[in-house]
């Protein structure tokens, strides 16, 4: 699976529809569950999209998807029950297998042809953090959604920013997983403090 967004039809493992407000979850529940994600900026529609959308059908495939499912659901009773920390401990859960399986997606076709893998130099920056400095050097009181908007406006090079109206939000880079719009904020956060102290 490409890195980028599939231009494919995800097949459906969720009742849900697309409507002109975005996406809605059949089941009531579900889609209150969706909007309580939403609240500490996990999307479960990108991670749904996510499970669509990745090919579950290589070695051990299956095992992670059919785990994801079952997370997926203990946090939907997690939340049903109202143990609101345990449903947000298992949604940052899912959030790190999601990073984890698309970074392995992005360098398994590396390691499968033999490509050299070139670390980052210790202290050294990648273009989104790169970016990111430079707008809170020139504005350093801007706000996350400020920053984003600056970057969007005119990304930099090798850079596409989608959102945010597109769901995920996220920043796509050729052969290099998605930074994500959670990923995107701690960026932002950690930039900010080597800035301000």
């Amino acid at each position: 699976m490409s890195s980028k967004q599939p231009l494919k039809p995800p097949s459906p493992l969720f009742a849900r529809r697309l409507s002109s407000g975005g996406w809605v979850y059949d089941d009531k529940t579900e889609h209150a569950f969706a909007v309580a994600c939403s609240v500490w900026g996990f999307s479960l529609v990108a991670f749904d999209n996510f499970l669509e959308a990745t090919d579950w059908t290589g070695t051990g495939a299956k095992a992670n998807l059919e785990y994801l499912l079952k997370r997926r659901s203990e946090a939907i009773a997690a939340f049903t029950g109202k143990n609101l920390r345990l449903m947000r401990a298992i949604i940052e859960g899912l959030a790190a297998q999601q990073q984890l399986i698309q970074a392995d997606e992005a360098l398994r076709p590396k390691a499968r042809h033999g490509s050299k893998f070139v670390a980052k130099k210790p202290g050294s920056s990648g273009p989104v953090r790169k970016a990111v400095a430079r707008v809170l050097r020139k504005s350093p009181t801007l706000k996350v959604e400020g920053v984003w908007g600056v970057l969007a406006s005119k990304p930099p090079k090798n850079l596409e920013f989608y959102g945010p109206t597109a769901e995920p939000r996220y920043i796509w880079r050729k052969d290099h997983p998605n930074t994500g719009w959670r990923r995107f904020q701690n960026i932002v956060s950690e930039e900010r403090k080597k800035i301000t102290g």
